[in-house]
């Protein structure tokens, strides 16, 4: 994350063009500076920047790979305007009851596209960017339920009331299926055999808010107690489970 967003600050508002980001991709330096600082700054916690060795520079050869991969689809985008990367959302919802909650998130990226704005969301594994409908997003008992588009979904519900009368596409980029030809971060609704691309959030803002607060009532209601999950899937990798006995 901190690497993309380095080396698009100096692009910000700016009209993106598929040479531009060949050059980029070309700076080898440029890369490699950009690597050791987001390292000095995230990972040493340090203002010191310094060449990276033994494991770390294995570690940072690896994200060079995918940093270089993401450039090379958003070439495939071109051209398009950079907004801005990690971009702080607050927003205050209200409970069925009224109770206000303070709600926050940050956006690993907004650029736009045509006569959209694109909200992309990076995910260091793999997963899917379907989904049945906004109801299932919800449905705690749903085994394949899409947490990722969950997630680009709120952050898309978060911007909407900052955007300047534009369509919001939601978008997803996981790392594993970066080198896949077939590679596709949009997201689609999945109806039947068909499927259509999500590529203004708006037409599903209704359902999603209205789920989102039948989901956070639930949280925030004292007289229901927490329970554990109706899955097992999500007990794999839970650190409780020792705890649980599930």
């Amino acid at each position: 994350h901190k690497v993309m967003e380095l080396l698009y600050q100096r692009l910000c508002g700016q009209w993106v063009t598929a040479d531009l980001l060949q050059g980029i991709l070309k700076n080898t330096a440029l890369l490699t500076r950009t690597l050791e600082r987001a390292f000095a700054e995230v990972f040493f916690q340090s203002k010191t920047i310094k060449p990276l060795t033994g494991q770390n520079y294995l570690i940072g050869e690896m994200i060079r790979k995918y940093v270089m991969k993401i450039i090379e689809n958003d070439c495939k985008q071109t051209p398009f305007r950079y907004i801005e990367s990690e971009k702080r959302v607050n927003k205050e919802f209200l409970l069925t009851d009224g109770t206000p909650i303070q709600l926050k998130g940050f956006i690993d990226r907004i650029d736009e596209v045509e006569d959209r704005l694109r909200i992309v969301d990076y995910k260091t594994g793999a997963g899917m960017t379907r989904f049945s409908s906004v109801g299932s997003l919800f449905d705690l008992s749903e085994k394949m339920r899409s947490k990722a588009v969950m997630q680009v979904f709120m952050y898309a519900w978060m911007y909407d009331g900052l955007r300047e009368g534009q369509a919001l596409q939601p978008t997803i980029y996981y790392m594993r299926t970066l080198f896949s030809p077939s590679f596709d971060p949009a997201v689609y609704q999945q109806i039947d055999r068909q499927k259509e691309q999500v590529s203004d959030f708006s037409s599903l803002r209704p359902e999603f808010e209205a789920g989102l607060r039948t989901c956070l009532d639930q949280i925030f209601d004292a007289t229901t107690p927490f329970v554990q999950t109706p899955t097992g899937k999500a007990c794999t990798y839970c650190p409780f489970a020792g705890i649980c006995g599930k």
